[in-house]
Order: structure tokens, then C-alpha cells, then sequence
């Protein structure tokens, strides 16, 4: 082989290396346009997402609270102080409601955007019902619902904090829109071996007793997708049961014990 034919074969061999870097190249190019098209196209989501969540929730509480300053200016033009001081217990349970709101929203995107972070840590059992009683007794007592806690341990549960308060709250709001006035919520929290067991009870108004069929946050945009609440339940390693009796809705949360 003389030396011209070895030149035509290392040319050769650098063309065809060439062209594989090329296409390589023009191959991953491609595949990063593709993913970055299917961020941006999941991100639209979220912006739609968002602003329909804002344009229909926000509504409910703005007109409520400039309902209230109209009251609030007639009563104290009457110098009806006793209806003013009852007035205040409203006016709370609505700074709730839009404070829930927001924190819905936020976590909502976050876990959408994937960039909520997840810590599994021990979390003791009193400090995510006192902040569950802080949260809705507020809401429970302005519909004259019974918010009850039970607890028979000391235990730490071991979940992430956000994800874990955010599952609870989901299925409290829930709660909360479909059990009649003067009737009970039962929060009961029980441990055993390996895990922990968070149980709601309460009873169901006839016009909500079809919704077992459902998903438990499906009936609001500002509630969790259940694809998302299933998503927080793995990652929790948490497990969640509904039954419906009746009348009478019972779900169980069981978490890994710290």
C-alpha cells in the first residue's frame, strides 16, 4: 500500500468521523429542542392553569370582603357595635380561606414546575394537628361545625413536612365543603408498630354523597390533580383508603413512623 492510498484512507476515515460527529450532534440538538419545547409547553399549562385557578377563586373573596367594608360603613354609621364584633369572626375566617388559597396556588405550581423540594424528616404528631386546628377551626366554627382532634401518641411520623401538610389540608377543605352545619369532623391520629395513622371522619350532606366516586380533590382547580396527590403520596411513602358509608365518609392516611 503506497503512501497515497494511506492518505485516502485516513481522509476517508476522518470524513466519515466527521459526518457521525455531525449528525451526532444534530441529533442531541434536536432532542434538547424537543425537551425544552415540552418545558415550555408544560409551563403554558401552568400559566393557564394559574390564571383560570386566580380569575375564579380570587373572585369569591374579594367580593367578599368589599361586601364587608359596605356592612362594616352601614353598621357603624347605625352604631350597631354588637353586629360589628360578630363581623370580625367573619372577616377571619375569610383572611383564612384567601390565605389558604394562595398557599394552594403556590404549592400547586411548585409541584407542577417540579421544583418543590422534598425533605423526609421526623415531624412530631402534636404539631401537625395544632397547626390543622390553628388553620380550620377558624372555618369550622363560622359554619358551626364541631372540629374535633384526637390523639393517643406522643410519635413522630416521618414525611415531608410541605407535602404531608398540603395532602391534609386538601382533605379538609374537602371536608369542609360537604359536611352539613352543626355537624361533627373527627380528626383522629393513632399509632401502631411501623406506622402512623391519620383517620377523618364526618358526615356527608345528602346533595355530596355521589362524590365517593371521586377523586378526593377533584371538585376545585385550587385542589390537588390526583395524579399530583398520588405523586405526594409516593414520595411520602404514605398510603391513602376512602370509604363511603352512606352518609358517612371515612379516609384513612397512613404514614412510615419516624
Amino acid at each position: 500500500m503506497n503512501p497515497y492510498q494511506i492518505l485516502f484512507y485516513l481522509f476517508l476515515l476522518a470524513t466519515i468521523g466527521l459526518v457521525a460527529a455531525f449528525l451526532w450532534y444534530v441529533r442531541t440538538t434536536r432532542t434538547k429542542i424537543d425537551n425544552q419545547e415540552k418545558s415550555l409547553r408544560h409551563l403554558q399549562e401552568v400559566q393557564d392553569r394559574l390564571s383560570l385557578v386566580l380569575g375564579q377563586e380570587l373572585r369569591k373573596p374579594i367580593l367578599t370582603f368589599r361586601g364587608l367594608s359596605r356592612k362594616i360603613d352601614f353598621l357603624l354609621d347605625a352604631e350597631e357595635y354588637i353586629v360589628l364584633s360578630k363581623l370580625g369572626g367573619q372577616l377571619e375566617a375569610e383572611a383564612v380561606k384567601l390565605t389558604l388559597l394562595c398557599e394552594n396556588v403556590l404549592s400547586w405550581s411548585q409541584i407542577h414546575e417540579g421544583s418543590a423540594p422534598y425533605q423526609l424528616k421526623p415531624i412530631a404528631v402534636k404539631d401537625i394537628l395544632y397547626t390543622i386546628e390553628s388553620i380550620y377551626q377558624p372555618l369550622a366554627s363560622q359554619k358551626n361545625i364541631l372540629l374535633q382532634t384526637k390523639l393517643d401518641t406522643a410519635a413522630h411520623v416521618s414525611a415531608d413536612f410541605d407535602s404531608l401538610m398540603l395532602i391534609l389540608k386538601n382533605l379538609m377543605q374537602e371536608a369542609l365543603q360537604t359536611v352539613p352545619e352543626k355537624e361533627t369532623i373527627l380528626l383522629d391520629v393513632q399509632s401502631h408498630a411501623n406506622t402512623i395513622l391519620f383517620q377523618l371522619k364526618y358526615p356527608v350532606s345528602p346533595s355530596f354523597c355521589n362524590i365517593s366516586s371521586l377523586s378526593v380533590v377533584e371538585a376545585k382547580p385550587t385542589d390537588l390533580a390526583p395524579q399530583k396527590l398520588h405523586t405526594l403520596l409516593s414520595l411520602n411513602r404514605a398510603q391513602l383508603q376512602r370509604n363511603q358509608l352512606e352518609e358517612l365518609t371515612h379516609i384513612q392516611v397512613q404514614f412510615p413512623r419516624a
